[in-house]
């Protein structure tokens, strides 16, 4: 999140720290190809 937000109401924090997470796709923002790839390692595709 940007840290402008931080502490803010609408901010609960991490969003592995309210639901599992089973793969992180580094980038800000992520490379088209990159969520294409994580999507694939998820779905085993």
């Amino acid at each position: 999140a940007l840290p402008i937000l931080r502490g803010g109401y609408g901010v609960v924090g991490a969003v592995r720290d309210v639901v599992p997470v089973d793969l992180e796709v580094p980038g800000c923002p992520p490379e088209p190809e990159a969520i294409v790839e994580a999507l694939r390692r998820v779905t085993g595709r």
